[in-house]
Protein backbone atom coordinates (compact mmCIF):
# COMPACT_ATOMS: atom_id res chain seq x y z
CA UNK A 1 0.00 0.00 0.00
CA UNK A 2 1.28 3.19 -1.09
CA UNK A 3 2.66 5.88 1.87
CA UNK A 4 0.55 8.92 1.67
CA UNK A 5 1.72 12.28 2.08
CA UNK A 6 1.04 15.57 1.58
CA UNK A 7 2.74 18.91 0.34
CA UNK A 8 1.72 22.31 0.99
CA UNK A 9 2.77 24.72 -2.66
CA UNK A 10 2.18 28.96 -2.17
CA UNK A 11 -0.12 30.40 -5.11
CA UNK A 12 0.80 34.29 -4.01
CA UNK A 13 -0.66 34.47 -0.35
CA UNK A 14 -2.30 31.55 -0.01
CA UNK A 15 -1.29 28.21 0.83
CA UNK A 16 -2.87 24.94 -1.00
CA UNK A 17 -2.43 21.76 0.65
CA UNK A 18 -2.62 18.53 -1.77
CA UNK A 19 -2.36 15.33 -1.23
CA UNK A 20 0.67 13.46 -3.03
CA UNK A 21 0.54 9.07 -3.14
CA UNK A 22 4.03 8.05 -2.51
CA UNK A 23 5.58 5.23 -5.10
CA UNK A 24 6.10 1.85 -3.24
CA UNK A 25 10.11 2.93 -3.44
CA UNK A 26 11.04 4.18 0.36
CA UNK A 27 14.01 6.82 1.05
CA UNK A 28 16.72 3.96 1.83
CA UNK A 29 19.39 6.65 2.33
CA UNK A 30 20.37 10.18 2.93
CA UNK A 31 21.32 11.17 -0.15
CA UNK A 32 17.31 10.61 -1.69
CA UNK A 33 16.71 12.46 1.22
CA UNK A 34 19.48 15.56 0.37
CA UNK A 35 18.10 15.04 -3.38
CA UNK A 36 14.33 15.30 -2.05
CA UNK A 37 15.50 18.59 0.06
CA UNK A 38 16.14 20.22 -3.19
CA UNK A 39 13.79 19.14 -5.18
CA UNK A 40 11.23 20.17 -2.68
CA UNK A 41 13.32 23.71 -2.64
CA UNK A 42 13.57 24.14 -6.09
CA UNK A 43 9.33 23.53 -6.66
CA UNK A 44 9.05 26.55 -3.41
CA UNK A 45 6.90 23.48 -1.63
CA UNK A 46 6.65 25.16 2.22
CA UNK A 47 5.91 22.16 3.84
CA UNK A 48 5.97 18.35 3.55
CA UNK A 49 5.38 15.32 5.59
CA UNK A 50 6.73 11.65 4.65
CA UNK A 51 6.72 8.56 6.88
CA UNK A 52 6.81 4.67 6.58
CA UNK A 53 7.86 2.19 8.95
CA UNK A 54 11.02 2.76 9.38
CA UNK A 55 11.76 6.30 8.92
CA UNK A 56 9.96 10.07 8.77
CA UNK A 57 10.63 13.20 8.26
CA UNK A 58 8.97 16.39 8.45
CA UNK A 59 9.97 19.80 6.25
CA UNK A 60 8.49 23.06 6.90
CA UNK A 61 10.22 26.21 4.90
CA UNK A 62 10.53 29.65 6.98
CA UNK A 63 10.73 32.65 5.66
CA UNK A 64 12.67 35.36 7.80
CA UNK A 65 11.91 39.00 7.53
CA UNK A 66 14.26 41.32 6.75
CA UNK A 67 14.92 45.04 8.67
CA UNK A 68 13.06 47.01 6.06
CA UNK A 69 10.35 44.87 5.92
CA UNK A 70 10.89 42.70 2.84
CA UNK A 71 10.41 38.79 2.34
CA UNK A 72 13.78 36.97 2.94
CA UNK A 73 14.67 34.28 0.86
CA UNK A 74 13.01 31.24 2.19
CA UNK A 75 15.24 28.74 4.77
CA UNK A 76 14.30 25.36 4.90
CA UNK A 77 14.18 23.82 8.20
CA UNK A 78 15.05 19.95 8.42
CA UNK A 79 13.29 18.16 11.21
CA UNK A 80 13.82 14.57 10.99
CA UNK A 81 12.92 11.88 12.77
CA UNK A 82 14.36 8.26 12.26
CA UNK A 83 13.33 5.56 13.93
CA UNK A 84 15.62 2.98 15.57
CA UNK A 85 13.21 0.30 14.21
CA UNK A 86 15.97 0.38 11.24
CA UNK A 87 18.51 2.25 11.41
CA UNK A 88 21.09 -0.03 9.03
CA UNK A 89 19.35 0.98 5.74
CA UNK A 90 20.49 4.62 6.35
CA UNK A 91 23.96 3.92 7.86
CA UNK A 92 25.13 1.50 5.70
CA UNK A 93 28.38 2.58 4.40
CA UNK A 94 27.14 3.70 1.16
CA UNK A 95 27.20 8.01 -0.30
CA UNK A 96 24.59 10.16 -1.97
CA UNK A 97 24.39 9.73 -5.49
CA UNK A 98 25.50 13.00 -5.78
CA UNK A 99 28.19 12.96 -3.24
CA UNK A 100 29.95 10.34 -5.11
CA UNK A 101 29.48 12.12 -8.65
CA UNK A 102 30.64 15.31 -6.70
CA UNK A 103 34.31 13.56 -5.27
CA UNK A 104 37.07 12.76 -6.96
CA UNK A 105 37.72 9.16 -6.06
CA UNK A 106 41.05 7.88 -5.12
CA UNK A 107 41.19 4.51 -5.77
CA UNK A 108 41.18 1.70 -2.99
CA UNK A 109 44.65 -0.14 -2.47
CA UNK A 110 44.09 -4.20 -3.65
CA UNK A 111 41.77 -6.44 -1.88
CA UNK A 112 45.15 -8.19 -0.95
CA UNK A 113 46.73 -5.31 0.46
CA UNK A 114 43.61 -4.22 2.61
CA UNK A 115 43.73 -7.02 5.53
CA UNK A 116 47.29 -5.32 6.75
CA UNK A 117 45.27 -1.79 7.44
CA UNK A 118 43.03 -0.35 10.11
CA UNK A 119 40.61 2.54 9.12
CA UNK A 120 39.48 5.58 11.00
CA UNK A 121 35.78 5.98 9.80
CA UNK A 122 33.27 9.07 10.09
CA UNK A 123 30.79 8.15 12.90
CA UNK A 124 28.99 10.85 11.68
CA UNK A 125 27.52 12.28 8.28
CA UNK A 126 28.93 15.93 7.82
CA UNK A 127 31.67 17.56 5.64
CA UNK A 128 35.34 16.50 5.96
CA UNK A 129 38.01 19.43 6.52
CA UNK A 130 41.99 18.30 7.59
CA UNK A 131 42.76 21.41 9.12
CA UNK A 132 41.22 23.19 11.84
CA UNK A 133 40.86 26.56 9.95
CA UNK A 134 41.40 27.03 6.29
CA UNK A 135 44.62 29.04 7.04
CA UNK A 136 46.49 26.05 9.52
CA UNK A 137 48.05 23.22 8.63
CA UNK A 138 46.42 19.68 8.15
CA UNK A 139 45.96 17.27 11.33
CA UNK A 140 47.70 14.49 9.34
CA UNK A 141 49.38 14.01 5.86
CA UNK A 142 49.67 10.56 3.96
CA UNK A 143 53.25 9.00 5.73
CA UNK A 144 52.79 10.55 9.02
CA UNK A 145 53.05 8.76 12.40
CA UNK A 146 49.82 9.08 14.28
CA UNK A 147 49.59 8.07 18.01
CA UNK A 148 46.11 6.73 19.36
CA UNK A 149 43.76 9.42 20.53
CA UNK A 150 45.64 12.00 18.39
CA UNK A 151 43.31 14.54 16.10
CA UNK A 152 43.86 13.46 12.59
CA UNK A 153 40.71 15.73 11.30
CA UNK A 154 37.07 17.83 12.15
CA UNK A 155 34.04 16.45 10.84
CA UNK A 156 31.13 19.32 10.87
CA UNK A 157 27.43 18.45 11.50
CA UNK A 158 24.89 20.49 12.51
CA UNK A 159 27.68 23.39 13.04
CA UNK A 160 29.30 21.77 15.10
CA UNK A 161 32.77 21.01 14.68
CA UNK A 162 33.52 17.05 15.96
CA UNK A 163 37.12 16.00 16.45
CA UNK A 164 37.84 12.98 14.80
CA UNK A 165 40.49 10.96 16.85
CA UNK A 166 43.09 8.08 15.53
CA UNK A 167 42.12 4.63 17.67
CA UNK A 168 45.42 3.79 16.18
CA UNK A 169 49.12 3.84 16.79
CA UNK A 170 50.63 3.64 13.24
CA UNK A 171 51.28 5.48 9.71
CA UNK A 172 48.61 7.34 7.98
CA UNK A 173 48.97 5.15 4.54
CA UNK A 174 46.37 7.36 2.75
CA UNK A 175 43.53 9.90 2.88
CA UNK A 176 40.33 8.79 1.28
CA UNK A 177 38.25 12.09 1.17
CA UNK A 178 39.20 15.14 0.09
CA UNK A 179 38.99 18.37 2.37
CA UNK A 180 35.45 20.20 2.76
CA UNK A 181 33.87 16.99 0.82
CA UNK A 182 30.31 15.86 2.25
CA UNK A 183 30.77 12.26 4.09
CA UNK A 184 28.63 9.78 5.50
CA UNK A 185 28.44 7.75 9.00
CA UNK A 186 30.69 4.91 9.03
CA UNK A 187 32.70 6.02 5.41
CA UNK A 188 36.64 5.08 5.51
CA UNK A 189 38.48 8.58 6.13
CA UNK A 190 41.94 7.20 6.66
CA UNK A 191 43.74 3.71 5.97
CA UNK A 192 46.69 3.27 8.97
CA UNK A 193 49.23 1.03 8.95
CA UNK A 194 49.40 -0.15 12.49
CA UNK A 195 52.79 -0.64 14.28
Amino acid sequence: MPVKKKAKTSTKSKTVSQPVLASEKKISNPGELFNLIKYLEAEKVDEFDYSDAEFSVSLKRTVKEEVNGQAGAGILNLIAAARAQAPQALSENRQPESAVNDQKKTPAPPAEDESKFKFIESPIIGTFYRAPSPTSPAYVEAGQRVKKGQVVCIVEAMKLMNEIKSEYDGIVERICVENGTLIQAKQRLFYVLPE
